[in-house]
């Protein structure tokens, strides 16, 4: 058996004919399929909820969804009592915010 590892790339986004290296283009087609795929959540005829961990994507969300309601958004958050492991203080801000 050889116990050797082997490096293979199998995918280089650079080498693809869809990929832009413009950053703010990179930077505003990200935000805009991300806004697309929140728009086609927030249709309803109930309240929306959400819930908030306080990292980055349960954060982007959630300001995405109170951007497009024009509205708050109910969130809700789980946090642990071991405060190195809670994001709990993160959650609050960005429930505050939205």
């Amino acid at each position: 058996m050889d116990n050797k590892v082997k490096h293979v790339d199998y995918w280089k986004p650079w080498q693809n004919e869809h990929f832009d290296s413009d950053p703010i283009k990179v930077q505003k087609k990200i935000r805009e399929k991300l806004t697309t795929a929140v728009e086609r959540r927030l249709v309803s005829d109930v309240p929306f909820g959400a819930f908030l961990s306080g990292g980055i994507d349960s954060s982007l969300i959630v300001g995405i969804m109170a951007e497009r309601l024009g509205k708050n958004v109910d969130t809700f958050n789980v946090s642990f009592d071991e405060s190195e492991f809670s994001e709990a203080k993160y959650a609050r801000q960005i429930a505050e915010k939205v």
